[in-house]
């Protein structure tokens, strides 16, 4: 008979596992949310809808293989699984908010501010 104690050293690398495989999915969903997008710099973020499945598939594909030690050290210290997903649930609705505001502050720029932008002097 096996005892969980037995089984928790496996349980990192589960979240872990779980995590990347997770991210590696979100790829996939990203690069097929995105196929025919145009990405010049006048580019609209879209619908609400299309933007925040977009947002939220592409920061999960990005984020979560650097979340994966994190999430490792919080698996290891609370001892177990079952606090993997509020944490990484949690990990994500910071960036999901952080598109939310980057949604609501877009706003189409003007001929003065791209010729604004053109012409300020290079620093360095």
């Amino acid at each position: 008979m096996v005892h969980a104690e037995s089984q928790r050293p496996a349980e990192p690398t589960i979240a872990a596992g779980v995590a990347l495989g997770l991210a590696a999915a979100c790829w996939a969903v990203s690069l097929w949310l995105m196929r025919g997008m145009d990405m010049g710099l006048a580019t609209r973020p879209g619908s609400s809808g299309l933007f925040a499945a977009t947002w939220t598939t592409m920061m999960a594909a990005m984020m979560l293989p650097g979340a994966a030690p994190a999430l490792v050290r919080h698996v290891r210290r609370n001892g177990g699984l079952h606090g993997a997903l509020p944490f990484t649930g949690s990990y994500l609705a910071v960036w999901v908010l952080a598109g939310v505001v980057a949604y609501a502050l877009d706003r189409p720029h003007g001929s003065t501010a791209a010729g604004c932008t053109a012409s300020a002097p290079a620093s360095g």
